[in-house]
């Protein structure tokens, strides 16, 4: 993934928190996660 400011791994369940959740209540999707980013991307790109 992407690293931190500080050059170091970024904290998922940090991130799940302070993000995607916030960002799937805002959107209406209850359990938001990387799982289902990737497979809403692979998805949309399968259908091209």
């Amino acid at each position: 993934m992407f690293p931190t400011a500080e050059g170091g791994f970024i904290d998922t369940s940090n991130y799940r928190e302070r993000v995607l959740k916030p960002l799937g209540e805002t959107v209406g999707i209850e359990k938001l996660n990387f799982q289902i980013i990737r497979r809403t991307i692979a998805t949309h790109h399968d259908g091209r």
